[in-house]
């Protein structure tokens, strides 16, 4: 299973990453995030993208539908859902969208 997590680098994302680490462990996972709230760690542990298999980095509003090739699964992270990217990701087959929205 390859899985997207949109937004994995905010307040919500890390915590999403590590419930979907330990639920599929053999999962691949792979981050999308601008990286602007990086910095604002609260733990001393590991970095969250330890425990992904890849992270890409840039702005939402500019999401390259490649990534979604053989992606089964999104999870969504960020502040605010842009309905234009759900319809995208629907049109390149996603079966299933986890919807986590951090207000």
């Amino acid at each position: 299973m390859r899985i997207l997590i949109v937004g994995n680098l905010g307040y919500v994302g890390p915590v999403v990453v590590q419930h979907l680490r330990s639920r599929f462990p053999r999962a691949e996972l792979i981050g999308f995030d601008t990286g602007l709230f990086a910095h604002c760690l609260t733990g001393t542990g590991q970095l969250p993208e330890i425990a992904l298999n890849a992270q890409y980095y840039g702005d939402i509003r500019e999401f390259p539908p490649s990534l979604l090739r053989g992606v089964d699964a999104v999870a969504e992270a960020i502040g605010r859902a842009e309905a234009e990217l759900r319809s995208t990701w629907r049109q390149m087959g996603v079966g299933f969208a986890a919807v986590v929205v951090a207000t």
